[in-house]
């Protein structure tokens, strides 16, 4: 087991475990968000959209995405709850905590369908494995499904969470309208597309920049938070 959810599970059940007896446990989870938050955005831009990474390095990094976008999401919502009481904050983190889950889902089948072909390959000769190559296309094709459950979830999600920092006004206007942009025209370009990629399409992947905004937003909120504003 990764050395990554269990120190991040053991860190929230610390926090939660103390939660009566140790004042500091907000700004745990504040950090819980902040860290987690970094992670996944530098893990998933890295693993997607940088080439020349060893193999096993990047899907180290893609499998973690989706388990560090869960746990930053809760932590994101036990800290700032008491702060964004609006009813479009808690739905933006219903839906970005579920869109990590899909994505965790979605590596979990990639691996498992990468490893079922590979022992495949091995087994049959030329001619048998052409043969079932319509069968792995179908087998393959099951977790771009959850692919586009996940851009649907992802991108609602920072929709939601832009239109709610941009109502508490502590975050000021640039960021929540880049989101609100960013989030509406990924959604529109994965919906157009599927069930293929946008980028088969000729259009822009939108991962890259939801998770570029991601960044912004956690950059903020750190100045924000060690400034004393919330």
């Amino acid at each position: 087991m990764s050395l990554i959810p269990v120190s991040i599970l053991v860190f929230v059940g610390h926090s939660v475990i103390l939660f009566q007896s140790e004042p500091l446990v907000m700004k745990k989870f504040f950090y819980l968000f902040a860290l987690c938050g970094v992670f996944a955005s530098i893990f998933y831009t890295l693993s997607t959209s940088v080439s020349g990474i060893n193999y096993r390095i990047s899907s180290f990094m893609f499998m973690h995405t989706g388990f560090l976008v869960s746990m930053g999401i809760l932590g994101l919502y036990s800290y700032f709850k008491n702060h964004m009481t609006n009813f479009t904050f808690k739905l933006s983190s219903l839906l970005l905590f579920i869109s990590g889950l899909l994505h965790s889902i979605m590596t979990t089948m990639q691996s498992s369908n990468i490893v079922w072909y590979r022992k495949l390959k091995t087994k049959l000769d030329h001619n048998d494995l052409v043969s079932y190559s319509d069968t792995a296309r179908g087998i393959f094709s099951s977790q771009l499904g959850v692919d586009y459950a996940f851009d649907l979830f992802m991108s609602s999600g920072l929709f939601f969470l832009a239109i709610s920092i941009l109502k508490s006004k502590l975050f000021g206007k640039i960021v929540p309208i880049l989101g609100i942009l960013i989030s509406g025209l990924g959604y529109a370009f994965n919906s157009i597309s599927f069930p293929d990629n946008p980028e088969e399409l000729g259009l822009l992947d939108p991962g890259p920049f939801f998770s570029g905004w991601f960044g912004l937003f956690i950059i903020q909120a750190s100045i924000l938070f060690f400034k004393g504003k919330f």
